[in-house]
């Protein structure tokens, strides 16, 4: 039988309630330049998601639009983004396969090599670049 947990450590108001309690308990304490680091710290932290999840909606407006530069210019903003070639790889791809189905072939053919084959070691699949490239042979990408 497994113990479910009392306090959701993941929850950001628990988070910041802790974070209170601490500095309330440092300043009690004596300890007002740990408190003032501790403020500092925290509230950079916050500014940071606050912004970062800033950019997130802004980078999904720009997909839903197809402004492509603007969404690789976002994603770049993005200090602490773990995936981000593999995100690019997937706009890159994207904006690829609607190059195809406008029949702009030149265009899409210099979008692969240029754009999207420095990224396909992020392919989700060993054979998915190859697939990518025998669509350009194909009349219609349906």
């Amino acid at each position: 039988m497994s113990a479910t947990p009392i306090v959701d450590w993941r929850d950001p108001k628990i988070k910041r309630d802790v974070l209170r309690i601490l500095i309330q308990f440092l300043e009690d304490e004596g300890y007002n330049a740990t408190a003032v680091t501790l403020r500092d710290e925290s509230s950079l932290k916050l500014k940071q998601k606050n912004q970062e999840s800033r950019l997130f909606k802004q980078i999904k407006q720009s997909l839903l639009e197809g402004q492509w530069v603007e969404v690789e210019r976002l994603v770049m903003k993005i200090i602490h983004f773990r995936q981000r070639n593999a995100f690019l790889y997937l706009v890159r791809r994207q904006q690829y396969l609607e190059l195809l189905e406008q029949k702009e072939t030149q265009k899409a053919f210099s979008h692969l090599t240029k754009r999207l084959k420095p990224l396909e070691a992020m392919q989700s699949n060993g054979q998915e670049f190859q697939e990518l490239c025998y669509l350009l042979t194909c009349q219609s990408v349906q």
